[in-house]
């Protein structure tokens, strides 16, 4: 990262000017921004500052957010200023807050510093009081971006703002980082400042478009019960704490320190107790240009259980010197979850209000898990619900967008969901659901992992599960389930049925079975009684003297396996069978098996009839298949005794011709048949001419 020294120490300089307010709220949805799961950490301080007198705080005088910025160029984003609907102030503390980033597409360009970098800051006021002093440190989480190559690096400052004058020394602070002067003519004012270590995770890294990296400071008690502040960052690397700054002067506090948001009055350096997570220039007080953006920006509140989006917001921010412009900032809200958001295009904007409490909706849920996660889906969306937010302590309390949603808790130490059905939400009011609601489980067995499932009970839906259990909350009464898969190779014994609640809770076991089809084999050629058998996919087999065996088996393909049966062999020995959806029948012939007459003869040239079809033999010998039967076998070869037998050939069986070799013909022998030969012509011719006498 090219840093000058300059820009890698300054990071803010704040300016006062003074102008109108005005507000807007815009209600487009913008699609989910996809973040890890958040871990929860233990609430350090959520006591309210209001009533508590504060030493060296300037008089109370409401504060407008107008009177830093009027227009762009301005820190751009999100922020909570502690002004609510007609200018109402309000004020709170917390522990922790949350910045969540997702960057679908950024370019950015800063003329005075000829570089594309842009800067996303956290800031927050942390307060705490020592030695009936009261301390106001400006702290600053801000991720270091290049929106042209997607480099990010991370870095923290630290500015003390509990006098107009007042600066930070070693003595004040000790952690990762450095004590710097600042460098500006108003005189010596020092600030903090460390640059995450370049070997830590996800620091040094290219990011790329539609992803998001998350920002989070936490101020509690530390070391000698010292206040101290710890700087996390997380680019879906895990959460890294890249710096922990303690204020080792104020050792031995007896009440945390905490994060304020104040509409009451200034700071005692005149300037904001405001949240906002915001866009600005790359450092020293920077403009850059927004020249092509679409960028989402949430900004969240630890509440004591779960982080919660803050109830008003501001589209730009007051306290730091860097700045954006050609931006628009607009509220928005998911479309699926409902929460809220800063949506960040370019384009030219103004300075306003994004939205305030009285158009927003609050839902509080009282659950018996002490760490889960609370899903929350619009009903006009068909997919599952998605995690809105982590929470402890059975407590879980949200700022969504009005509308109708199917709310479900996840318990983290069951491992199972408990589903509350669907709500409406209403713009301004709480919603708290009733606390006269019993668990109905629906315990499911049968199925393989990993395979969903999914249960409706009288209009609520809880979508895929993919656990064994799931759990809706429901008050007394009759309810109508309906209990099925997706997986089409099993179906439930138990599809519909009632369950009633009358005042305790209530177990449903879901019993699913796989779906099974029959492959059938059908021989045909077998003589009756002939036992025969089937192997399939060589795990199964089943044997019959019947014509017919059943397999029945889910859908898929298998191989199969049939022996010879007796001496009859089958068609085919082996093949594939699909089954999908249906019935399968199989015809399998059997016919009877061929036996073999085998020999050797001499010489090897002679000629082998059997029923007058002629064979050959491979130097005297052979091997001849033949069907069950009896034969005439003729041996002959020119100069030698025909040999001539009858022979009969059994199914299966080997028949070994009794020949070892043809006779030669002897010269008398020869003599003897010519002999013969003329006598039977001369006979001929004799009958012939008597014959003719007689006429």
């Amino acid at each position: 990262m090219n840093l000058t020294k300059t820009m890698r120490m300054i990071l803010a300089v704040t300016v006062l000017l003074l102008v109108i307010l005005s507000s807007s709220f815009v209600t487009s949805a913008h699609p989910e921004a996809t973040s890890g799961v958040l871990p929860i950490e233990k609430n350090k301080s959520t006591s309210s500052l209001e009533g508590v007198g504060v030493h060296n705080d300037p008089p109370a005088i409401q504060v407008t957010p107008y009177r830093e910025y009027f227009n762009e160029p301005a820190p751009m984003g999100i922020a909570d200023y502690g002004i609510g609907y007609n200018g109402v102030p309000y004020n709170y503390t917390t522990s922790s807050f949350l910045g969540n980033v997702t960057i679908n597409s950024i370019s950015t360009y800063s003329p005075s510093a000829n570089s594309t970098n842009v800067t996303f800051q956290l800031n927050l006021n942390m307060v705490f009081f020592y030695k009936s002093t009261y301390y106001d440190f400006w702290v600053q989480d801000v991720a270091f971006l290049n929106s042209s190559s997607k480099e990010i690096t991370f870095i923290d400052n630290i500015w003390n703002l509990s006098a107009p004058s007042a600066a930070i020394y070693n003595s004040t602070v000790i952690g990762n980082g450095t004590v710097a002067s600042s460098g500006t003519n108003s005189g010596p004012s020092k600030f903090y400042y460390d640059l995450a270590n370049s070997s830590l995770p996800g620091n040094n890294v290219t990011i790329k478009d539609n992803s998001s990296f998350l920002l989070k400071m936490n101020t509690y008690l530390g070391r000698n019960n010292s206040p101290e502040v710890a700087f996390l960052y997380n680019d879906g690397y895990g959460w890294i704490v890249y710096d922990n700054a303690v204020f080792h002067f104020a050792n031995g506090l007896q009440t945390p320190p905490y994060f304020y948001v104040n509409g009451y009055s200034y700071n005692p350096a005149n300037t904001y107790y405001d949240a906002e997570l915001v866009i600005g220039g790359p450092g020293n007080s920077t403009q850059t240009e927004d020249i092509n953006s679409s960028i989402i920006l949430m900004l969240e509140y630890y509440n004591g259980n779960n982080y919660q989006s803050i109830r008003n917001a501001f589209n730009f921010g007051s306290d730091t010197g860097e700045t954006v412009y050609n931006a628009v900032v607009t509220g928005t809200y998911g479309s699926i979850t409902g929460r809220l958001a800063a949506y960040v295009t370019n384009g030219t904007g103004s300075l306003g209000a994004m939205y305030y409490s009285n158009s927003l909706s609050f839902l509080k849920i009282t659950t018996d898990t002490p760490r889960g996660a609370l899903y929350v889906r619009n009903l006009s969306y068909t997919g599952n619900a998605l995690n809105v937010t982590n929470f402890v302590g059975g407590l879980v309390n949200v700022t969504l967008y009005p509308g109708k949603y199917s709310i479900e808790v996840y318990s983290y130490i069951t491992g199972t969901f408990q589903n509350y059905g669907n709500v409406t939400l209403t713009a301004g009011k709480l919603t708290v659901l009733p606390n006269d609601s019993y668990a109905v489980s629906f315990i499911e067995n049968g199925l393989p992992s990993g395979i969903s499932w999914n249960v409706s009970i009288s209009g609520i839906n809880s979508g895929a599960i993919n656990g064994s259990r799931y759990v809706f909350y429901l008050q007394n009464g009759s309810y109508n389930f309906y209990v099925s898969t997706p997986y089409r190779d099993y179906r439930t014994l138990n599809e519909t049925g009632t369950v009633i609640v009358n005042g305790s809770s209530q177990n449903v076991e879901v019993r699913f079975l796989p779906v099974l089809f029959g492959i059938r084999f059908t021989e045909t050629g077998l003589p009756e009684g002939t036992n025969w058998s089937v192997t399939l996919n060589g795990k199964g087999t089943l044997s019959t003297s019947n014509d017919t065996l059943i397999f029945n088996v889910t859908n898929g393909t298998y191989d199969y396996l049939i022996p010879s049966a007796f001496n009859y062999s089958p068609s085919n020995h082996t093949g594939s069978v699909t089954v999908n959806g249906s019935n399968v029948t199989l015809p399998i012939p059997f016919t009877i098996m061929n036996g073999y007459l085998v020999g050797k003869i001499t010489p090897p040239t002679a000629t082998i009839s059997v029923n007058g079809t002629i064979y050959k033999s491979s130097d005297g010998n052979f091997n001849i298949s033949l069907k069950p039967g009896k034969y005439v076998v003729n041996v002959s070869s020119p100069g030698y005794v025909p040999f001539v037998t009858n022979v009969t050939i059994f199914p299966s069986h080997v028949t070994k011709l009794q020949i070892s070799g043809l006779l030669k013909r002897s010269s008398d022998l020869a003599l003897f048949e010519i002999i013969v030969f003329l006598l039977v012509i001369v006979g001929g011719i004799y009958s012939f001419l008597r014959s003719r006498r007689r006429r």
